[in-house]
């Protein structure tokens, strides 16, 4: 018996192989901004922080940016082999030319793992038959008196 496209199995099994790409290609973005930058951790921060703000292809764009060292520096921090930044410039600049890919890969597969996850979700709350997020949805007022 095959399984259909939205049963819970399915729905589960699609859900885990996301998650192992998705993990993947978090570290694989982790390394090249690690790599890149002098400071890795302050620039996987940023990215998080400005994907979250303005999207993807706004952080995409910002790596891509041609104006030398003023708008990686902002955002992200030294690029490595740069003003007083250790490191092999040309190396650096190989990884910052890779990112804009590992960002809309990573990007994507985040989306990809929520969307599963709320069809899961979707799924379960099918076969029980009632709303696990119902009572998320709706939050009761506290009694209390009121000053008159």
């Amino acid at each position: 018996m095959s399984a259909n496209k939205t049963s819970q199995s399915y729905i589960e099994q699609s859900l885990e192989e996301t998650r192992a790409k998705r993990e993947i290609a978090t570290e694989r973005l982790v390394r090249l901004f690690h790599e890149t930058f002098e400071d890795g951790d302050r620039a996987v921060r940023a990215y998080g922080q400005q994907v979250g703000k303005r999207g993807i292809e706004h952080v995409v764009r910002k790596v891509q940016l041609d104006d030398g060292f003023f708008g990686r520096h902002w955002h992200f921090g030294w690029i490595r082999g740069g003003l007083f930044a250790e490191g092999n410039r040309k190396k650096a600049l190989e990884h910052l030319q890779q990112l804009p890919d590992a960002m809309r890969d990573h990007h994507s597969l985040v989306t990809q793992e929520w969307d599963l996850e709320y069809a899961l979700e979707r799924s379960r709350e099918r076969e029980t038959g009632k709303r696990d997020r119902e009572e998320e949805l709706f939050r009761r007022e506290p009694e209390r008196e009121r000053d008159r």
